[in-house]
């Protein structure tokens, strides 16, 4: 039997995500034995399959330059989709339970809306989003 790899991960553990960004990412960089680490996490809201109108919320970590990239380039109501891993992490609430949680870790993000004007907000651009109705009334008037 062939055992493929893919960044290293078995292809069995290969998730491939589309979704929309629920909120802005956190950002944060660290220093450890001399390293610097970049690390980024946001949520994918992603439609069910059988019930219309619900939808899951999936955790996106991604690290290093995927991190930096999130970082600058992902934003609240984007749209992208995400090819990485599942990875399983546990942590703490607030009354001492551990709790198990799987996230999925994103080794290649696409944004497939970056057609959306954008504002410069100090050192980086900001996609404008535009509220549905208006949207739609913008693509009725230039079709």
């Amino acid at each position: 039997m062939d055992n493929k790899t893919y960044f290293g991960m078995p292809v069995s553990n290969m998730a491939i995500l589309s979704g929309i960004v629920e909120r802005n990412p956190f950002y944060k960089e660290t220093y450890a034995k001399g390293k610097r680490r970049q690390y980024a996490t946001f949520l994918l809201k992603i439609p069910k399959i059988y019930r219309d109108g619900e939808f899951d919320s999936i955790r996106i970590r991604a690290y290093d330059m995927n991190a930096v990239y999130v970082n600058e380039n992902i934003f609240e109501k984007m749209e992208v989709e995400i090819q990485g891993y599942l990875h399983n992490y546990t942590y703490l609430t607030d009354e001492g339970i551990k709790v198990w949680a799987l996230c999925v870790v994103a080794d290649d993000l696409v944004v497939t809306n970056a057609e959306r004007p954008q504002v410069m907000d100090g050192e980086r651009y900001i996609p404008i989003v535009f509220p549905e109705w208006m949207e739609k009334e913008m693509n009725e008037i230039f079709k």
